[in-house]
């Protein structure tokens, strides 16, 4: 199922909704009772790898099974590594995605290339007026 959205005019970033769910097993059919909603999850084609604000860590009561030096706008980060459900604006649940946790300042997540290179993404301007759309998983016929 495709998300679509149109902006009135050019953007200067991707927003959408997202939810954040804890990494551990689900139930098909039931949605998990310790989750993060939000209406700040940036689709970032400049960023290799999907990244959680602390914020949310915090929240949910994460616990890393790992940690890694991440390279970002900063320099060379010690940065905690989270398995998580990605709930997205089209109904879509990514499961057991890997992700990094940092201070991300304007936003709670960063969607970065690892999901957005399994999806059909595009953004277009016509007539001076940004249209987003995705697809994921791929399917090729977004239109």
């Amino acid at each position: 199922m495709a998300y679509k959205k149109d902006y009135d005019g050019q953007v200067a970033a991707i927003i959408t909704d997202a939810y954040v769910f804890e990494g551990k097993p689900i139930e098909p059919g039931t949605i998990p009772s310790k989750r993060f909603f939000t209406q700040r999850a940036c689709w970032d084609t400049g960023a290799e790898v999907t990244m959680i604000s602390t914020r949310i860590v915090e929240t949910l009561g994460l616990q890393p099974f790992e940690h890694t030096s991440l390279m970002g706008i900063g320099g060379d980060e010690e940065v905690g590594v989270y398995l998580i459900h990605l709930g997205l604006p089209n109904g879509y649940l990514y499961r057991n995605l890997i992700v990094y946790a940092s201070d991300i300042d304007d936003y709670d997540v960063l969607i970065g290339m690892n999901l957005i290179s399994e999806s059909d993404f595009f953004i277009t301007s016509i007539d001076g007026h940004n249209h987003f759309a995705f697809d994921i998983p791929a399917t090729g016929k977004i239109e």
